[in-house]
């Protein structure tokens, strides 16, 4: 059983109930090895914009975040939920900071890149000793290199969204 406190609310969650554990981005946060990634991000129109792409949202997140008066949500996505795809197909880019190669597994930190080249999203975290804001699991046979720019796409499946304002997951289905 874990027990998350914040200045908000003090809840315990089943170890393993790994919905209710990504009920807060707090607990998000540190549920996991990587963690999860954690992008607070503007919405607009029908989505976000996020390493150089444009996101949809699913139409109960943006209705949330309308009824709270806000414009920002947290976008939230385990290492596992990215997959690289060929530079010329559409996706995050992302400039690579570091790998770490654990045998079987490896992944890439780095930060995402907007259209115009600065760096996407805010992070809620970024890595204390890399300085990247996101982690993706990539192929350990073929990893990319430190300072090579990759390119990244979201499993559309694979997204959390929480309240920027309350840190509580939003309901997307």
């Amino acid at each position: 059983m874990t027990t998350v406190s914040s200045e908000k609310a003090t809840r315990c969650y089943p170890g393993a109930d790994r919905p209710a554990v990504d009920a807060l981005h707090l607990v998000a946060s540190f549920i996991g090895s990587p963690t999860m990634n954690l992008k607070e991000v503007r919405m607009a129109d029908d989505g976000v914009q996020l390493g150089g792409s444009h996101l949809p949202l699913p139409r109960r997140v943006r209705a949330a975040v309308a009824a709270e008066g806000g414009d920002r949500v947290v976008l939230g996505f385990r290492p596992e939920a990215l997959e690289t795809v060929a530079p010329d197909e559409p996706g995050l880019g992302m400039t690579v900071s570091m790998v770490e190669e654990l045998g079987s597994e490896a992944y890439a930190h780095g930060t995402l890149q907007d259209d115009d080249g600065r760096g996407g999203g805010d992070s809620v975290l970024a890595g204390p000793r890399t300085g990247a804001d996101v982690v993706a699991r990539v192929d350990p046979r073929t990893p990319p290199r430190k300072g090579e720019r990759i390119t990244l796409r979201l499993r559309p499946d694979s997204a959390y969204f929480f309240s920027a304002s309350t840190g509580e997951r939003l309901p997307h289905a």
